[in-house]
């Protein structure tokens, strides 16, 4: 049976991943429950390729008994190179703001 906890407040829950083999949290997010509810938690992966095992836990801040938990395998694959080292910061920039770095040339 559910049983509240403590003083009257808006229901919510925590939403915690962590990895399984070193037991450690790699996120944290509340979140209101409504019907449907979608959220979005990032965290950082592992550097070593392989697969690894997260949990994500469902913890009730207004109700015990009812907390959730489900595992997760995650394969990590090879980094991708950056195809960018030969930009400099100035073209990096440009394109930040919109404006098309080849118009930055010296030639016209």
């Amino acid at each position: 049976a559910m049983q509240k906890t403590g003083k009257s407040k808006s229901e919510g829950w925590w939403a915690v991943i962590g990895r399984e083999d070193d037991d450690e949290l790699v996120a944290l997010k509340r979140v209101m429950v409504r019907d449907l509810t979608t959220t979005k938690l990032e965290f950082d992966v592992p550097e070593t390729p392989g697969t690894y095992t997260f949990s994500i836990h469902l913890i009730s801040d207004t109700y015990r008994g009812v907390d959730r938990v489900r595992t997760f395998d995650l394969v990590v694959g090879e980094a991708l190179e950056d195809n960018n080292e030969d930009r400099d910061e100035e073209e990096e920039e440009a394109e930040a703001i919109g404006v098309d770095p080849e118009s930055l040339d010296d030639e016209k």
